[in-house]
């Protein structure tokens, strides 16, 4: 009986005697952290977990550190085995989630979006109503498109006072309704977001897009005049401001603005093709003219790539097809009008191919076939 009740105090001693002896690495770690002596207390939590090596505290401090100091990679690993050793710590979870999102390949971000969906999800259920992982949650959703799954905790964290006066909260809303074809919503969180940081200029660029869609130009021409002022030097701005003057009928004007919105950003189809429109709108019947027309449309559609719209096709066909129009009678009579009709015409009958779902390019497609069919016959 008297050696089995040493044993017990030998084992109490010993746990005890561990117990403190993590507690002190923790205490010591926590105080050189507090310190800001992150590699002090990096070392310190390394050997601390070489002695206890289930000590999730001291797995979740390590991850911390990591996550202060950027190495995100090695807090990921710590926080992964932090989670591993007690699965119901929502700090924990949202730091992984974290460190998820902000995950890399060679010098490139290359998020985990469904990981970190995963994560942010175990702490929502652990804390429903923390504002941080509701929106972090309904973030990570709305980067896989899971709209519908995203508007929960997003709406859920807006209710929060703190959400409320959330810049990415009031974003990611109005990105949600808008996707969902909630365009007053939309409208309603994007000037929020607006009315909250009014020289951010990412929700001026929704918004500005929403107003198109709902047909409200002048609303359209204020968020372009707006960003303008904002970013001189962008774009965009002159973009949304010249769709207002092609939607007047202002054609002129509205080329005037797509030629500056062209200069300050060569690189963005749409303004070649929203340019083409203004210089449709004012077309005479020219060569000139209707090759300035190519010119845009097949610039646009030659930036935009495999993701050209099928109305990007549609107009180059056009423009291709009025061309040829120019040769059309001559065409008959000389092989070198008849040759150019026909390059015209093989050209437009490609850019309407892809452009089928279109009911007017179908029609236009056969009238085009007809044509081509009728000088090969003279040849």
């Amino acid at each position: 009986m008297k050696m089995r009740v040493r044993l017990i105090v030998i084992a109490s001693i010993l746990v005890f005697t561990g117990y403190s002896v993590n507690a002190g690495y923790y205490q010591d770690a926590f105080n050189a952290y507090q310190a800001e002596n992150y590699d002090e207390a990096i070392a310190i939590l390394k050997e601390g977990l070489q002695a206890a090596p289930n000590d999730e505290d001291m797995a979740k401090l390590l991850g911390q550190i990591y996550f202060k100091i950027k190495k995100i990679e090695e807090a990921e690993n710590a926080f992964q085995k932090a989670v591993s050793l007690d699965p119901d710590d929502d700090v924990s979870q949202y730091y992984l989630g974290l460190c998820f999102t902000l995950r890399r390949e060679g010098n490139q971000p290359k998020p985990a979006w469904f990981e970190a969906s995963q994560a942010f999800a175990k702490a929502v259920e652990l804390q429903p109503d923390n504002p941080r992982y509701n929106y972090q949650l309904g973030h990570s959703q709305l980067m896989l498109r899971k709209y519908q799954l995203a508007q929960a905790p997003l709406e859920k964290a807006y209710q929060t006072e703190e959400g409320r006066n959330d810049f990415k909260i009031l974003t990611d809303l109005g990105l949600i309704y808008q996707a969902l074809n909630e365009t007053v919503k939309a409208i309603d969180m994007f000037e929020k977001a607006i009315e909250l940081s009014p020289d951010r200029p990412v929700p001026y660029f929704y918004l500005g897009n929403l107003y198109i869609a709902e047909k409200n130009y002048d609303k359209t021409r204020e968020i372009g005049d707006k960003l303008i002022e904002m970013q001189p030097q962008e774009g965009k701005g002159y973009s949304f401001r010249g769709y207002a003057l092609l939607m007047a009928k202002d054609f002129a004007a509205a080329e005037a603005t797509f030629n500056k919105a062209i200069e300050l950003d060569p690189t963005d189809g749409n303004f070649y093709y929203q340019r083409g429109l203004a210089r449709e709108g004012k077309i005479g019947t020219s060569a000139a003219s209707y090759k300035s027309l190519i010119d845009d449309y097949a610039k646009a559609v030659s930036l935009a790539g495999s993701t050209a719209s099928s109305d990007w096709h549609y107009k180059l066909g056009n423009a291709y097809e009025l061309e040829a129009t120019l040769d059309w009678d001559r065409a008959f009579r000389h092989a070198e009008s008849r040759a150019n009709c026909l390059r015209n015409l093989r050209k437009a009958q490609a850019q309407y191919n892809m452009a089928k779902d279109i009911p007017n390019a179908q029609q236009q497609l056969l009238t085009v076939n007809e044509r081509i069919r009728q000088l090969e016959v003279i040849r």
